[in-house]
């Protein structure tokens, strides 16, 4: 048992990460040994600073960061030799910008033969531990939707804060306590709403300002960095370029894309690929303890997307949801039948929306008003009026993300149908999503077109766009049913 088995068909990116949480035991190791050993020591030196300061002594720069001219100039003050700038598509080692005299206890400059004869110190090797340059301060973990980026995450930061004897082993209270999500010195941040609002952010920033707790390193983890606005995002930034020595930074998004180039440039860009069918199904059967016929189907159907996967799995009636859902367009006979299908569509995810959040909407008002003082259906007094009303807009948000994820869910679905229908039309070989659709899938390939299914995947993939816009999700499906009609 590991931290990295959730993390399927993700070979390449856990050897990867493996590497990194090596490279940052050992800087981690060493950093405490200078620690105990000299640093602590000369603090009761007389005159000499105190510990918790020579714990801070040690500079950290960021990847892809130039030291300007004003700040060289105080660090020189300071009796510190001036970090060099460093590139972020090259290597960089945890311990680069650690001066002559750190590591070799001489001044710089000094001559190392002994004879007398001033010599300027010699070069120093970019990476002395090729290891070394695995590790960083920040990473852009990406992935299509469904390939496990959050899991990934969440296994490499219990990676960096393991003590056993391999970095991620699953079995120390460390690595327990950070899949369980209870780690003090690892912070992580997944909006249920549409937008990571301001203030979540600042807050991100302050924890990242804080020394580790109980573990080597500061773990700040943002499922959803796609989430932020152009302004929230730019707060991030300078955080994100120069964190204190012991923060790292793991932001996850499906594309490099979905951030600002001056967040993608000073991170490490670590992608995950769609997972093989055969290993969600083991997954499934593993972890959820689904039948392994029913989760190789469910595997099929999602395309490899671990979550759609596990809902078809256990849920009993998602199959025929889902066949409903398929066959809608192909009955439509009229405008007003399309007009009928898609208040079906809409109020079917507003009801499912609603039993993901009702029960757990009601356990949050209740506390609240515990907190305050209230209990059943007291009146609210006029002056606690404002933290309720904070509430209810919060869940309401929430709501409003939770019926927009199940509409796009089932615009996958029917992206999925229409590719099928496609791929027949085209004489393509390639394996079927819906393999227990076989029959439809032949009679609408048969009496449509191959302009057709482009035109409904196209009018599908704008009904999502729609979706995540400010128009209302009823009139976005009405407009995409009228164009799915077969008459169309």
């Amino acid at each position: 048992m590991s931290v990295w088995d959730d993390v399927v068909g993700q070979e390449a990116v856990v050897a990867r990460f493996t590497e990194a949480a090596r490279a940052a035991r050992v800087a981690a190791e060493e950093r405490e040994g200078r620690l105990t050993a000299s640093d602590i020591g000369s603090a009761t030196a007389p005159g000499a600073g105190s510990a918790a300061a020579l714990q801070g002594a040690e500079p950290a720069i960021a990847p892809g960061a130039d030291v300007g001219s004003e700040e060289a100039a105080s660090l020189a003050e300071d009796g510190r030799a001036q970090p060099q700038p460093v590139r972020p598509q090259r290597n960089t080692s945890l311990t680069e910008g650690v001066s002559q005299s750190e590591r070799t206890g001489q001044p710089e400059g000094a001559n190392q033969s002994g004879d007398g004869i001033p010599r300027p110190a010699p070069a120093r090797p970019r990476n002395p531990r090729p290891e070394a340059s695995a590790m960083t301060h920040a990473w852009l973990v990406t992935g299509p939707p469904g390939s496990g980026r959050s899991v990934a995450a969440r296994a490499f930061a219990a990676a960096l804060q393991c003590t056993g004897p391999t970095p991620g082993c699953g079995r120390c209270k460390p690595c327990r306590d950070v899949m369980s999500g209870t780690h003090p010195d690892v912070v992580r941040l997944a909006t249920e709403k549409l937008l990571i609002t301001m203030e979540e952010v600042k807050g991100l920033i302050g924890e990242a300002q804080r020394r580790p707790w109980t573990g080597r390193w500061r773990v700040i983890l943002v499922e959803d960095a796609d989430r932020m606005a152009e302004r929230t995002t730019n707060v991030l930034l300078k955080s994100i370029e120069e964190p204190p020595p012991q923060t790292v930074w793991l932001l996850c998004t499906p594309s490099a894309d979905d951030v600002l180039p001056t967040i993608r440039s000073r991170c490490r860009l670590v992608t995950l690929r769609v997972p093989p069918p055969d290993a969600v199904a083991e997954l499934l059967v593993r972890r959820d303890g689904a039948d392994p016929a029913l989760a190789a189907r469910a595997a099929r159907a999602s395309q490899s997307h671990i979550g759609l996967a596990r809902h078809l799995a256990t849920d009993p009636g998602a199959w025929e949801r889902r066949r409903r859902l398929l066959m809608s367009p192909v009955s439509l006979r009229s405008v007003g039948d399309a007009v009928l299908a898609a208040a079906d569509l809409v109020d079917a995810a507003e009801s499912e929306a609603k039993d993901a959040t009702v029960e757990r909407d009601a356990r949050e008002r209740a506390a609240l008003l515990r907190a305050l003082g209230l209990e059943g259906d007291a009146r609210v007094p006029p002056s606690l009026r404002a933290q309720v009303r904070a509430l209810e807009e919060d869940q309401k948000r929430r709501a409003k993300r939770a019926r927009t994820d199940v509409l796009d869910r089932a615009m996958i679905d029917l992206l999925s149908f229409y590719r099928d229908v496609l791929a027949t039309q085209m004489g393509s070989d390639v394996e079927r999503v819906n393999v227990d659709l076989e029959d439809e899938l032949d009679q609408v390939a048969a009496t449509t077109g191959p302009e057709q299914s482009l035109a409904r995947i196209a009018a599908i993939e704008e009904c999502r766009a729609r979706l995540r816009s400010t128009v209302s999700p009823l009139l976005a499906v009405e407009a995409l049913m009228v164009a799915l009609r077969p008459q169309a």
